[in-house]
């Protein structure tokens, strides 16, 4: 437990000072596929979610060989099944120094909607990015809030620094 605490006190360290320049993200997606029975079916489950966090993945490292910088990205899983909330990936992001925080974000959209379409066959379908920009003292609440147990089955679930999701490959912290 001891480890995890102090991810959580880097991440707060990374984010939380005044010169870092951040974005608050939420990776989403939803839609419909039709399986081989005929039957349509929600497009998050447990086969999709592996592909969806493979888009984050991509986009978040195409965007740095495009930036050329290796920006922070802090990735948190989110959602719950028992309240209907689609799988979606909160995640901190550090915007670099001479990039145009909007030129940035359309980057990292286009290029997760591209992603979706290509990983994620469906019917009906939409991948978006929300962005926030991180004002320094709401690195700590924003780590609290998506770190939180969104589910009622507290045997299972994932909350706390359980949430941040480190196997990713994007997932950089320091650069």
């Amino acid at each position: 437990m001891k480890q995890s605490f102090e991810i959580v006190k880097e991440i707060n360290r990374k984010f939380g000072h005044e010169d870092c320049r951040g974005l608050i993200a939420t990776f989403t997606i939803s839609g419909i596929f039709q399986d081989s029975l005929g039957v349509y079916r929600n497009l998050i489950n447990e086969h999709s979610i592996p592909r969806m966090k493979r888009a984050v993945d991509y986009t978040i490292s195409e965007t740095r060989r495009h930036t050329r910088y290796p920006f922070a990205f802090v990735p948190f899983a989110g959602g719950s099944r028992e309240f209907q909330v689609s799988f979606h990936i909160h995640a901190l992001i550090e915007v670099p120094a001479d990039i145009n925080e909007e030129d940035f974000e359309n980057t990292i959209s286009k290029k997760y909607q591209n992603q979706t379409f290509k990983l994620l066959p469906a019917f009906a379908s939409t991948s978006k990015v929300w962005f926030k920009p991180l004002i320094n003292d709401w690195s700590k609440k924003y780590v609290r809030y998506s770190a939180r147990n969104e589910s009622m089955d507290f045997d299972n679930a994932d909350f706390g620094d359980e949430k941040i999701l480190v196997d990713m490959k994007s997932f950089l912290l320091w650069n």
